[in-house]
């Protein structure tokens, strides 16, 4: 179980691992999980000496990160059986439909009343692409999009940009809530509950009540959404199952 991602506060694999192990060891496999070193440029090194020294018969990646599509290219060449969790291929993979997804969440605010919903989305440097990003980034918007076209309403999707890994005091600033001199949204519909989080963080500074004053939702149902003061509204990536799957 090869797990592509950086960074110790980032989001750990435990639904993805368990629905493994436990799909591995009704027949009679053990599971080893290995993870990418931190920093960039290492994978290179690392996943060629894990194929050789490991003595594996199949390779599931869990994919939180870009690192990945890196690595890819190196994972078909070694003829491994690969399948991947969270990540779309056309073949062996098990992902989501997160444009599904995006558009029932949207659909959840509207239904109860609001209209001005922000999208919010995290980027990790200035010239980020949305391309670039994971494909949920970019399906998640579009189910979104697609709620409020059929509302007669226009989206408004704004990114932050924050660290890659979370950090104590990582905060959204202030203004970011404004958009420019717009008004401020009836609701928040947030990529993933850790940057649900976040912003409630914000909304707690300014003195703004959720949802009294604005509604906030978050996405994925992992530990971050479990962990925040007051109950989040979420929508639940069904890791384990995925994981067994794959």
């Amino acid at each position: 179980f090869f797990v592509a991602k950086k960074g110790v506060y980032t989001r750990p694999p435990e639904g993805y691992l368990m629905g493994v192990s436990d799909a591995a060891q009704r027949r009679g496999y053990r599971v080893i999980l290995v993870g990418l070193e931190n920093g960039e440029g290492h994978f290179q090194e690392t996943v060629p000496s894990l194929l050789r020294e490991k003595n594996l018969d199949a390779l599931v990646v869990a994919s939180y990160h870009h690192l990945s599509s890196l690595i890819h290219d190196e994972l078909t060449d070694s003829g491994l059986p690969v399948v991947y969790v969270n990540d779309r291929h056309e073949h062996n993979s098990s992902w989501l439909d997160d444009q599904a997804g995006g558009r029932i969440m949207a659909d959840y605010l509207l239904e109860r009343g609001y209209r001005n919903i922000v999208f919010a989305l995290r980027t990790h440097s200035e010239n980020q692409r949305l391309e670039d990003m994971h494909y949920s980034a970019v399906e998640r918007i579009e189910g979104y999009k697609q709620a409020m076209a059929t509302a007669g309403l226009e989206p408004d999707v704004r990114t932050i940009q924050m660290k890659e890994m979370l950090e104590v005091n990582q905060r959204i600033p202030d203004e970011w809530l404004l958009g420019g001199g717009k008004p401020l949204p009836d609701a928040i519909l947030a990529y993933d509950d850790d940057l649900a989080n976040s912003i409630a963080k914000l909304l707690y500074r300014k003195d703004i009540r959720i949802p009294d004053q604005i509604g906030l939702t978050g996405y994925n149902g992992a530990y971050a959404s479990l962990s925040s003061w007051l109950p989040l509204t979420t929508m639940r990536i069904p890791a384990y199952e995925m994981g067994y799957a794959a």
